[in-house]
């Protein structure tokens, strides 16, 4: 899945691996383990990659969510990338 960000300095970038995005089932159903990898596309860094197994019945994205969430990407001006959902899949 690539999620592509707008609005943003110059490419995203992360400090180690990137982490934050999360997939539910459902707008207010729980965090569906399903996300094995998150990456920066090398070849557009204003997008995200998500390497994905099977998807819930109505899949929602997410980032950032929760109380205290580890959220990494930034832009090059040093921003933090904000968080967001939940954004239905389709």
């Amino acid at each position: 899945m690539r999620v592509r960000c707008s609005g943003i300095n110059g490419g995203l970038r992360a400090a180690g691996r990137v982490s934050g995005f999360s997939i539910s089932a459902g707008p207010d159903g729980p965090e569906f383990p399903c996300i094995y990898n998150q990456e920066i596309a090398p070849e557009d860094p204003e997008v995200v990659v998500l390497w994905v197994q099977k998807l819930p019945e109505n899949p929602h994205l997410w980032y950032g969510r929760g109380l205290d969430p580890y959220c990494n990407v930034v832009d090059a001006a040093n921003m933090a990338l904000p968080v967001f959902g939940p954004v239905p899949i389709p």
